[in-house]
């Protein structure tokens, strides 16, 4: 567990006796063994608590889906559940999505801005050429990992990292970054297409995510029965930089520099520093988690988890806006789409009488049409992935009118407006989005699935559907559309989702 290791000598003078008599100058020698490069300490300590969040944060939202429990087994035999019921329950990780998406998102941008730092003062420093396991890397790495079962060990700790540590802090640096590439495959399979098709689709790329996350839970296992077994010197040396040894050596003999030196520096002293520095900076962190936790919600979320939604939006609305286009697939990839949700849709209607009300930025209504009226405009069939926000996806052809072709026919009395507001008949279900998304060319009034008239399940007679949308905003059975100066109200952005839902 160190590297770099450099051995400087503290001296304190005493006088001693020889077996002679006669007396010398010697002195005891406390030496500083330097480890870790103080941006390698602050960014692994920081890292720390982040990596934990991350994790925690995204077990509650992978556990959203408990209509697919992921099991372990061959074919139809079943060995065993990973993480089972009473497992998530012991955890507080059941029904608490909105809070895990929160701060799994935010949170995720300063673990990624950490990994960025620590990239930069490892190649900056030359640090990286500790981590190099070399061309016979691999062998001796076996070798090492054969010696420590043995308890018979060919390395020596002063000689830096062994082969199989290296090997290991670049397998977890390269697995940091295949984390944060799928995570952005898929948080944004629409705008960042390329990156999810790299990683083989949004299923494959979230099942790659949930993988690295499971191997990072058995490195860190792994790390600190190691750093148990190497003693309480390794975690003194992550901590405080240094761990010191002893030696004697004759001040008769020791220059002018090895003295001034030695006179200029106080182990003890440093490591205490350290050890206060690091308590402190664990106390500060504990407080701001309290703090964090304390805060005022803001619809059901803690008012900074909020602002940073908000603030992530504004980042990447530019980026979004700029995609006119989604990846489309053969409509004989479509299959059939899981029933989720019936906010609005309880009971069936008469769909013979249904009506859909259209109202202008000033709220007055300007039109109420009829599926007849719908049937005039230009038909549109799309093969797209609908992808909810617990995390479960399904490739669907949808076939109805483009809501920018609806739009035209309100051209002249419409003007400016930046958000669409939509509600069910019953207005038990209600949806805003912004405008730019309304009028994406693949945003449809849909009326078929799969080539079949809409079920009342799914949303019948209309409902909208959007690949650059979550399934929370792509509201079935819509009885109203308003156009708007302003963000009406959400159903799910009320009970702690993001308003943007951007894919």
């Amino acid at each position: 567990m160190t590297t770099n290791n450099q051995t400087t000598d503290i001296s304190e003078t005493a006088e001693a006796a020889d077996s002679s008599g006669e007396s010398s100058d010697v002195s005891k020698s406390v030496g500083l063994v330097m480890h870790h490069q103080r941006s390698t300490r602050w960014m692994h300590w920081i890292n720390f608590p982040l990596l934990a969040i991350m994790i925690w944060s995204g077990f509650r939202i992978y556990w959203a889906d408990v209509q697919d429990p992921n099991v372990v087994g061959v074919g139809n035999f079943e060995l065993f559940e990973l993480f089972p019921d009473w497992f998530n329950e012991t955890l507080g990780l059941r029904a608490k999505l909105a809070a895990g998406l929160g701060y799994h998102l935010i949170f995720g941008w300063i673990f990624i801005l950490n990994g960025l730092l620590y990239t930069f003062f490892t190649i900056k420093s030359g640090h990286w050429r500790d981590l190099n396991p070399g061309r016979h890397g691999f062998r001796k790495a076996l070798g090492e990992v054969k010696s420590s079962f043995t308890g018979n060990h060919n390395s020596d700790p002063a000689d830096g990292y062994n082969p199989a540590q290296r090997i290991a802090y670049n397998f977890i640096v390269l697995l940091g970054g295949v984390s944060v590439l799928t995570g952005f495959a898929i948080y944004r399979p629409n705008t960042l297409s390329w990156l999810t098709a790299l990683f083989g689709g949004y299923q494959t790329a979230k099942d790659i995510h949930f993988v690295a996350t499971l191997l990072f839970i058995g490195f860190f296992f792994v790390h600190v029965a190691q750093v148990v077994r190497a003693g309480p010197l390794a975690f003194i040396a992550m901590v405080s930089r240094s761990t010191p040894v002893e030696d004697s050596i004759d001040t008769e003999q020791a220059t002018d520099d090895q003295t001034a030196n030695a006179r200029e520096l106080a182990v003890p002293s440093s490591q205490r520093r350290a050890l206060i520095t690091g308590g402190l900076t664990l106390g500060a962190s504990a407080l701001s988690w309290r703090w964090l936790q304390s805060r005022p919600e803001d619809d059901r979320l803690p008012t900074p988890l909020r602002s940073g939604h908000e603030f992530v939006e504004r980042v990447w609305r530019p980026l979004d806006q700029r995609s006119t286009s989604a990846r489309t697939f053969s409509p004989s990839e479509a299959g059939e789409i899981r029933v989720n949700g019936r906010h609005g849709i309880r009971e069936e209607i008469d769909l013979d009488q249904w009506s859909l009300t259209v109202r202008d930025p000033s709220g007055a209504e300007i039109d109420t049409i009829t599926m007849q009226d719908l049937e005039t405009l230009p038909e549109t069939s799309i093969t797209t992935e609908h992808i909810c926000i617990e995390g479960w996806s399904q490739i669907v052809t949808w076939t109805g009118v483009r809501f920018s072709d609806f739009t035209e026919m309100y051209r002249e009395s419409l003007g400016e407006y930046s958000y669409v507001n939509l509600a069910t008949p019953d207005e038990e279900y209600y949806v805003s989005l912004d405008a730019q998304s309304m009028q994406h060319p693949f945003t449809l009034l849909a009326y078929a699935l799969n080539n079949e008239p809409l079920t009342q399940e799914h949303g019948a007679p209309l409902r909208l559907a959007t690949p650059v949308k979550y399934g929370i905003k792509q509201i079935k059975r819509i009885g109203s559309i308003e156009f708007s100066d302003s963000r009406g109200p959400d159903y799910w952005t009320e009970r702690g989702y993001d308003w943007y839902a951007h894919l």
